[in-house]
């Protein structure tokens, strides 16, 4: 990578650049993708019993259904779409991306069988890959250092945003239907109410597709960093991940365990309230979804202000420290929730849980942009997002089925939701205080 004062002339090229009413649009739009895409991703969560009695479906089908096909893409195409957005367009690839995700989340809707639903949740998360690196990627080149901790904390907080408006949305138009098995759409006819939210939720997203057309590519950034007369494997993301391993594996998958936390509990936590509480995952939507997105938006805030505090104070590991810190403070509040003996402490709980685990959520991207020359930000974030979208996505809410299937039953949900979270969550403190160390010495001699 580049000496200090090859990154401080990039920094400085930042800051004559930088305009904030234009950062502000673009980081906007961004934010609204970003939440179109956790709404169409987290949608299911609230329609596993009438697809598991349509379907005739096992909560472990479920659970793959909802974690494995959709990350079966988005895992393992986040690196090639992460070296496009190195190279190619990244305005052009969002906007295609949104268009094609948006088209699968309605195409499930009318997939009548369970190999068809898998395909379309594939398909999703064949789109939503590009999004995340591309983004990051971009807001890097657009915001100067000073404040990219909480632009970055900004674009990540539409997640917890874009989880908790699944529930609150998926709510309102399955109230809007009648709370029929059955619903009539346009052109459609009688469908099943489920596969109406379906539809309904994932036509948007080809308006904001158009949208990001308006957006200019913003110019990269510090590629001065990088001698033009570096040899290949210089230029290799992964060849760039593992000569710095100490330093980013930590990172990858202790975010990772954190997200395989997050996704069993966004999975499961509407159906826990049907089987311990008899609440149905429509009516108890909106307070679910208020604690997922208060919770876990005040935390990204808090997240992102703490560590542009503690960069600005010259504490090198920073962003690290507070990632280690949302892991193990949201440990004891993910382990209690699923125990708590009244709808209004689980919420309590979850509330917490949320907040703690929303700290760090701003910050992987940004600690990469650290350490990581422009060139290969996207794939080595991309590199970052597949480790997480494998381990959350793939195994979260499978982890939590197989508690139920296999040692708990059905009424034991909340057990096996306690002792998934607790073994995780305890892992992943450990790998990410591991980590501290590397990711200070690199933050302050940069790796090549």
């Amino acid at each position: 990578m580049a000496d200090v004062p090859e990154i401080q002339d990039a920094e400085d090229e930042a800051e004559l650049d930088f305009s904030p009413r234009r950062g502000a649009l673009v980081l906007a739009l961004l934010m609204a993708l970003y939440i179109l895409s956790y709404v169409d991703r987290s949608i299911l969560s609230l329609l596993i019993q009438p697809i598991k009695r349509d379907l005739g479906l096992s909560d472990t089908q479920v659970s793959l259904l909802v974690g494995a096909a959709f990350s079966i893409f988005y895992a393992t195409t986040a690196l090639p779409l992460g070296y496009v957005a190195d190279r190619w367009n990244r305005r052009n690839l969002i906007a295609i991306a949104v268009a094609l995700w948006s088209v699968m989340t309605a195409l499930g809707g009318i997939a009548h069988n369970y190999t068809l639903l898998f395909l379309t949740r594939m398909g999703v998360g064949l789109g939503e890959a590009a999004l995340a690196p591309a983004a990051y990627s971009m807001i890097s080149d657009i915001f100067p250092k000073r404040l990219l901790g909480r632009a970055m904390a900004l674009f990540a907080l539409s997640a917890s945003v874009g989880s908790g408006l699944a529930l609150i949305l998926g709510s309102f138009v399955v109230h809007l239907v009648g709370q029929a098995e059955t619903a009539t759409l346009p052109g459609i006819g009688e469908t099943a109410t489920w596969r109406a939210v379906l539809i309904v939720v994932g036509l948007p997203g080809l308006l904001l597709a158009a949208l990001m057309y308006l957006v200019t590519e913003p110019r990269r950034r510090g590629l001065t960093a990088v001698p033009a007369s570096a040899s290949a494997p210089r230029r290799s993301a992964l060849a760039f991940v593992r000569r710095n391993a100490r330093v980013l594996l930590p990172l990858y998958f202790g975010l990772g365990s954190i997200s395989i936390v997050y996704y069993g509990m966004l999975t499961w936590t509407p159906t826990l309230f049907l089987r311990r509480f008899g609440i149905a995952p429509a009516d108890i939507a909106l307070p679910l979804g208020l604690a997922f997105a208060i919770g876990g938006v005040a935390g990204m805030l808090a997240g992102g202000f703490w560590a542009d505090r503690l960069w600005q104070r010259g504490v090198k590991d920073g962003y690290m420290r507070v990632i280690f810190y949302s892991a193990a403070g949201s440990l004891p509040f993910y382990t209690a929730m699923p125990l708590m003996p009244t709808p209004a402490l689980v919420l309590a709980a979850l509330f917490g849980g949320a907040f703690c685990q929303g700290l760090q959520s701003g910050l992987p991207a940004g600690s990469v942009q650290m350490i990581t020359p422009n060139d290969l930000r996207a794939r080595v974030i991309a590199g970052c997002f597949l480790t997480v979208g494998l381990m959350g996505l793939g195994l979260g809410p499978t982890v939590v089925a197989l508690g139920v299937d296999l040692l708990f039953g059905e009424a034991g949900l909340g057990q096996a939701m306690a002792l998934s979270n607790g073994i995780v969550l305890a892992a992943a403190s450990l790998i990410l205080l591991a980590g501290l160390k590397p990711f200070r010495q690199a933050v302050a001699a940069p790796p090549a």
